[in-house]
Order: C-alpha cells, then sequence, then structure tokens
C-alpha cells in the first residue's frame, strides 16, 4: 500500500479472544518482525523502490468465540 508517498507494509494477525496465547498484536514477535522486513527488502529491490520512505502497520483482529470480529486495531509504524 502507499500513503501519501510512503510504501506501507501491512502485516494483518487475528486471535480468539480468551485464549492463552495473547492478542492478536503480541503475536508479532521478532522472528515476524525480521521476517517482514526481509520480504519488503526483497520487494522494494524487485520493484526497483531502494531508497523510498517505508512505515510497517499491523492490523491486529480480536475475533469472538464464534469467530465474528470483535475489534480491529490498526497500529500504524509498529516496528
Amino acid at each position: 500500500a502507499e500513503d501519501g508517498g510512503v510504501i506501507v507494509f501491512v502485516e494483518v494477525r487475528s486471535r480468539t479472544t480468551g485464549t492463552s496465547f495473547g492478542t492478536a498484536a503480541e503475536s508479532v514477535n521478532f522472528r515476524k518482525i525480521r521476517q517482514v522486513r526481509s520480504t519488503a527488502e526483497v520487494y522494494l529491490h524487485a520493484q526497483r523502490l531502494e531508497g523510498r520512505e517505508v512505515r510497517f502497520d499491523v492490523v491486529a483482529v480480536e475475533l469472538g468465540r464464534d469467530l465474528s470480529i470483535a475489534a480491529i486495531d490498526h497500529i500504524q509504524g509498529a516496528f
């Protein structure tokens, strides 16, 4: 995505509420951050976009037990 000239990479995570695994946002750990950044570098190189300003956002989706959407949180500049 692009936002005002900034290339935005978005990681979308979901979790069912009431589980012991933490929230959707908490599931974005160091390993996932490293993977997303690495994939972004490959994309930027392939598209000849090196040097462009980039941002990494997280969209965290919390689901109810019936899998209905309980909450959506868009965290801009998450990492």
